[in-house]
Formats: structure tokens, C-alpha cells, sequence
């Protein structure tokens, strides 16, 4: 069985012993799954939100209980704030009013639960805004992954008109390279030293390749289409892993999917090329194209994302 403690204070000065002992084994392994460790003034909610931090299983309260409202003023109600915006910190408290004691004048009382009051229904207007937003903002993000992707396409195809096969697909798998640059100067990700050997290994290795199976030479214009293809890749895959985060494979893919196809479509209506009339067997070479390279190579992909970095999965993809 598991238990929810929705009230405790083991910030108090009572746990000072054995407080690490308690809450990184005890608690976890008598079956207390979660904690709700509750700040009755600024000290003990700054305690909470660090004790949130540190433990996976604590979530935190902030507030001022009617007994410490010795130094309130608005810079406590600030410091409040503050620490409310904290992802852990999923309710304003302990917070309340005591008649009985009657340690600070009723009215003062009042006067500083309405204020914490009005701060916990202002953080919660913020967090309805944000589970609204969120989706939203996910939706768009997809769709634009699926248009690099869309892009990364029609520039790489296109570089195959001007600039031979092996120049092309060469300098679009520099997208290992893009994606790690990417992921270390804009996600603040870190590559390890087997990471980086693998990719300059690779890389060579498409050189190489390349070298021996390049007899026309290459063209300006097309290895320039390509090295856009390789960019456009690139974001495609960073994208993914912000994603990822947040969404499964299945909604990811098929957003990515839709947006990309309807792109592609729309670019062949503009350039008037023919959707139909290509013959049985190229629909066939087409389709299976699409189900083993796309829909299984790139879903795979998709789902690695959430679990390896994309420098990692960028270069698995390049080596297949």
C-alpha cells in the first residue's frame, strides 16, 4: 500500500538529526509515496521548495500560518510569489485565521489571509492559463517540426538535380554535426567524449565514402540545397526533442506527419507537378518508402528522442 502525506513539516528543527536518514529511506520504504511538507512562515516555505527540489516524492506549501505574521508586510506576500512560481509548489499554506489564540489582533489577521487568499487564486488563474496554453503551444511546435522536415525534402531531392548522389548525401549527413552544435549551444546539452569520437568517425566515414563513389564532381548550387537539408534535418530533430518531453510518439508523429505531407502536397500544386499517372510500380516502390523509411525509420526515431540525446539518436540515424 501507498501513503500520500498531505500534511507535514519536516523542515521543523525536530528532524534536524535524522531528517536526510527519514526522507531519502525511511518514508520511501514504509510505502509513503508522496509528501505535501507544508511552510508556516518565509523560512520554513524557502525549506520546503528545497526539500521539493532535492526529493523526487516531496511537493511543497508556501505561506504564513495566523501565529507568524509578526514581520508581514507586502515584501513577505512578494517573497510569497516568488517562491509560489516554483513547479513544485502546488498550493499557498499554511494559511488561515485563529480566533482561539488570538496572537496577533483579529482584523491584522484578516487582513493578511485575504492577501495570501488573493495570491493563491492568482497563481491558480496563472496555472489554468498555462495547462490551456500548453497544448497549444505544443501543436504549433509540431507542426513547424513537420514543415522542416517537409523542407528538409524538397531541398534535398532538389540537390540531386544538380550535384551527384554521393556529393549530396554526404554534406546532408552533416547533419550529425548541425543537430550536435544545436543541442550543446541551444538546448545547454553535453556531449560525452564517445559521443563526439563516434560522430567524427562517422562523418569521416561518409567522406570517404564519398570520395570513391564521386565521379562527376560536385555543384555549387546543389551542395548548397543540401547543406540547407542537412540544416533543415537538423531543427527538425532538436524540435523533436523538446517535443518528446511532453508528448507521446503517437500524437508527435502523426502532427509532424499531417503538417509535412500537406506541405509537400501544397508544393506540388504550386510547381503544378502531377499527383497521379506515375505507373503502378512506382506507387508500390512509393508506399513502401513510406511505411518502412517514414512511418517505422522516423517513428523510431521519434521515440528515441524522449530517451537519448539527439546528438545520439541523430547519428544512429546517419549510420543506418
Amino acid at each position: 500500500m501507498k501513503y500520500f502525506e498531505s500534511h507535514a513539516h519536516y523542515d521543523d528543527r525536530r528532524f534536524r538529526e535524522d531528517r536526510e536518514e527519514l526522507l531519502r529511506e525511511l518514508l520511501p520504504a514504509s510505502g509513503v509515496s508522496h509528501i505535501m511538507n507544508i511552510g508556516c512562515d518565509v523560512k520554513s516555505s524557502e525549506m520546503s521548495v528545497r526539500m521539493a527540489d532535492k526529493y523526487d516524492y516531496i511537493y511543497a506549501a508556501v505561506g504564513v500560518h495566523p501565529h507568524e505574521l509578526y514581520d508581514m508586510s507586502s515584501q513577505t506576500i512578494e517573497k510569497l510569489r516568488k517562491l509560489s512560481e516554483h513547479k513544485k509548489v502546488v498550493a499557498i499554506g499554511e494559511i488561515g485565521l485563529d480566533y482561539h489564540y488570538d496572537t496577533h489582533p483579529r482584523e491584522y489577521q484578516r487582513f493578511w489571509f485575504i492577501q495570501q487568499l488573493r495570491l493563491a487564486e492568482e497563481n491558480a488563474r496563472k496555472r489554468t492559463r498555462r495547462v490551456a496554453q500548453t497544448p497549444r503551444k505544443l501543436l504549433w511546435l509540431s507542426i513547424l517540426s513537420g514543415l522542416f522536415l517537409a523542407i528538409h525534402f524538397v531541398l534535398w531531392f532538389e540537390s540531386l538535380q544538380h550535384t551527384s548522389v554521393a556529393s549530396s548525401t554526404t554534406i546532408v549527413c552533416t547533419e550529425v554535426i548541425w543537430v550536435a552544435l544545436g543541442f550543446c549551444l541551444v538546448l545547454k546539452g553535453k556531449l560525452s567524449w564517445i559521443e563526439m569520437l563516434t560522430i567524427g568517425i562517422s562523418v569521416a566515414g561518409s567522406v570517404c565514402i564519398a570520395w570513391s563513389d564521386s565521379g562527376s564532381g560536385s555543384q555549387l548550387y546543389g551542395d548548397i540545397l543540401a547543406l540547407l537539408a542537412a540544416i533543415a534535418v537538423a531543427v527538425y530533430t532538436l524540435l523533436g526533442r523538446v517535443l518528446r518531453k511532453n508528448m507521446s510518439t503517437t500524437v508527435y508523429t502523426f502532427l509532424v506527419y499531417i503538417s509535412c505531407a500537406v506541405l509537400l502536397v501544397a508544393m506540388c500544386l504550386i510547381q503544378k507537378e502531377s499527383l497521379f499517372g506515375y505507373g503502378f510500380s512506382p506507387v508500390i516502390v512509393g508506399l513502401l518508402l513510406a511505411v518502412f523509411s517514414t512511418i517505422l525509420g522516423h517513428s523510431i526515431f521519434s521515440w528515441c528522442l524522449k530517451y537519448f540525446s539527439p546528438s545520439f539518436v541523430s547519428m544512429l540515424s546517419f549510420a543506418t
